[in-house]
């Protein structure tokens, strides 16, 4: 009975991880999150942010995958994408990241960050020298990009949808990605980037566009912030914001629309 439970809970026998896998891996996770938010606050945020993404992020995922035998080639995808597809999801993240700002600021107006977490955040975006501006691209736009699609994308959603299905896999991995980030005043804000960034990767089938997407919303949060560009722009009932709301709105609508019909969804995840 022990072994039929074991076998079952570790997918022993299967090419890719079954969902009491996936979810186990996402319990271990959330866990090793408690040393590591200290060794952030406490040592070094920037020791912290490269040992949780590499180690623990992408890491346990990947040692898994390979303790397990899963199938690489099916779990995490790497095929080479069309420069169509790279411009439409650059338009298509750019709607996505404007639209979540101004939701962000009607966040901040009625469910306010608290001083304690605000402060924290500032400080991880702060930047005082050239180096330590090269230094949080890296930790903040380009490695979590990576890291984070390996185990989201890769890891999480493509085992969700052979087991579920690609709509309830696209919510469920959304879901993780908003509970892992750890923001209960932003969880809404992480659902719908985490929900964006799964519907791109369950159309195009290579980790490559989730990652771009991924950097380039962290690139357009962490540059935003130091230059002090903050939406609204002149305010929510102005012609400009209004407009660039709008814009946000048609971006997302017609480059989901071009997806679809340029990259007709294929079953491959079953």
């Amino acid at each position: 009975m022990t072994h039929r439970i074991l076998r079952h809970l570790f997918s022993f026998g299967q090419t890719l991880p079954g969902l009491p896998t996936v979810f186990l891996t996402v319990a271990a996770l959330s866990l090793l999150q408690i040393p590591m938010s200290w060794l952030s606050l406490s040592v070094s945020l920037s020791v912290g942010i490269l040992l949780n993404e590499i180690l623990l992020i992408a890491g346990l995922p990947l040692g898994i995958s390979w303790w397990r035998r899963f199938d690489f080639s099916q779990l995490f995808r790497w095929t080479r994408p069309s420069w169509s597809q790279v411009f439409l999801a650059l338009m298509f993240i750019v709607g996505v990241d404007i639209v979540i700002d101004y939701f962000t600021a009607i966040t901040d107006i009625l469910l306010p960050l608290p001083e304690a977490e605000r402060g924290m955040l500032e400080k991880a975006l702060e930047v005082t020298s050239l180096w330590q501006l090269l230094e949080k691209t890296f930790l903040i736009v380009f490695l979590p990009a990576i890291c984070e699609e390996i185990f989201f994308r890769g890891y999480c959603q493509t085992s969700f949808e052979k087991h579920v299905g690609r709509t309830l896999g696209i919510l469920l991995t959304g879901f993780i990605f908003a509970f892992l980030h750890g923001n209960p005043w932003y969880f809404h804000l992480y659902l719908l980037l985490g929900m964006a960034l799964s519907w791109v990767y369950s159309v195009t089938l290579t980790l490559w566009i989730p990652i771009l997407c991924h950097a380039v919303n962290n690139a357009w949060t962490f540059y935003n912030h130091l230059n002090d560009v903050a939406f609204p722009l002149q305010g929510f009932t102005s012609s400009l914001d209004v407009g660039l709301f709008f814009v946000g709105i048609v971006l997302i609508v017609v480059t989901m629309k071009t997806f679809s019909r340029a990259y007709p969804r294929r079953e491959s995840f079953h």
